[in-house]
């Protein structure tokens, strides 16, 4: 019986996986890969309105193998970034995309792990499933922001973009890194967007179970040249609560005397968002009536779900035996198109002979049945 070199069989083995992990995992000497310049579509722009705090070039050359396939497959990347001071980061950003059969329909949800330096320098501390930071934050594909970059017939590119279920903070001076991988049954071929130049900080590093290849091994190692993941981290602050303006109240005044000054109140609240703080101004008044005055006629700083008084006073009109009607309206000193308003009604009386305003004031019953019918 011709007996069989284990060593010789495993080395075999592990060359033959080297070999099927390269032509999957990278399509950089292919006619259909990317190529990274600067004057074509492969160069990325960055987000339109994002802060990024780290950018590590969204420009790729290819797709690099980034999945987990729970029936064999694995295949992760990681790579690393640096803050000299403590920041924030509740955004990721990254090229991603599929390639192989049916790379078209590539829908699967995508992870995330950040991990603390292992000491070292090159390297991270942890597994992706794992991580020694935060993570893994999963996401499914239809939660998953996209723009559609490239088809090339046989591979997909998008800029793929996830806000984080909390905000991050990593220590100034301290070193990172990220692990981005896609999780769906091969094929497709999931992978992660990568380029030669520039290099930032180290370069990326592999590990897979199914390739034999240690956590963490040197790009190096994998692909024969170093390389960089495409990945951006931003903090998108919240915006503060909004306040709104709203009124509460309504004025009457009956049997006013023509030029008579009347007073009354209503309120002015803060109805917006909690933690907010409302800048007012009364921007409108009946145009009726003369000498309109309010007391307070603006404020700032107004708290959520708090009110202010505001007392208003006019002179009545000189005309006898009218109704007026008109509203007051304030306004949200920060935003013209947030208003509220309250209603006004004035009335005044008749000048009556001496006798009939004395039989009005023994009955004043009659007064008010006389005003309903004739106002």
């Amino acid at each position: 019986m011709k007996k069989i070199n284990l060593y010789k069989g495993a080395g075999v083995l592990l060359i033959t996986a080297l070999l099927i992990f390269s032509t999957v995992a990278v399509t950089a000497d292919t006619k259909d890969t990317p190529k990274i310049s600067s004057d074509t579509t492969h160069t990325v722009p960055n987000v339109i309105g994002e802060d990024i705090v780290w950018d590590n070039i969204m420009d790729y050359d290819g797709l690099a193998a980034a999945q987990y396939d729970p029936a064999a497959l694995d295949a992760y990347q990681a790579d690393d970034f640096y803050f000299e001071v403590d920041t924030d980061v509740n955004d990721v950003h990254w090229i991603g995309g599929y390639w192989n059969t049916n790379y078209q329909q590539g829908a699967f949800d995508w992870c995330i792990s950040f991990y603390v330096d292992d000491g070292t320098g090159t390297a991270p501390s942890g597994h992706p499933q794992t991580p020694s930071y935060a993570g893994p934050f999963c996401f499914a594909w239809n939660d998953i922001g996209k723009e559609l970059i490239q088809d090339t017939g046989t591979s997909i590119y998008y800029r793929l973009s996830v806000i984080l279920p909390e905000t991050l903070t990593f220590t100034g001076s301290e070193k990172y890194w990220i692990s981005i991988w896609g999780e769906g049954a091969f094929p497709p071929q999931s992978g992660w967007g990568y380029h030669q130049i520039p290099i930032t900080l180290n370069p990326a590093v592999w590990g897979s179970d199914y390739f034999v290849l240690p956590f963490w091994t040197p790009g190096f190692d994998v692909l024969g040249y170093d390389h960089d993941m495409c990945f951006q981290l931003t903090y998108d602050e919240a915006p503060p609560p909004e306040p709104a303006i709203c009124c509460e109240g309504e004025i009457e005044w009956t049997d006013v005397k023509p030029g008579d000054t009347v007073t009354a109140t209503f309120e002015v609240c803060n109805c917006g968002e909690e933690g907010s703080f409302l800048n007012w101004e009364i921007c409108g008044e009946p145009e009726w009536g003369e000498n309109w005055t309010f007391d307070p006629a603006s404020g700032t700083g107004l708290a959520y779900d708090e009110c202010v008084e505001v007392e208003v006073s006019v002179e009545a009109p000189e005309e006898e035996n009218e109704e007026f009607e008109g509203e007051i309206e304030a306004c949200n000193s920060d935003d013209p198109d947030d208003t509220c308003t309250v209603p006004v009604r004035l009335v005044t009386p008749c000048d009556l002979p001496v006798f009939l305003e004395l039989i009005l004031q023994r009955f004043p019953i009659l007064r008010q049945i006389l005003l309903q019918l004739f106002l």
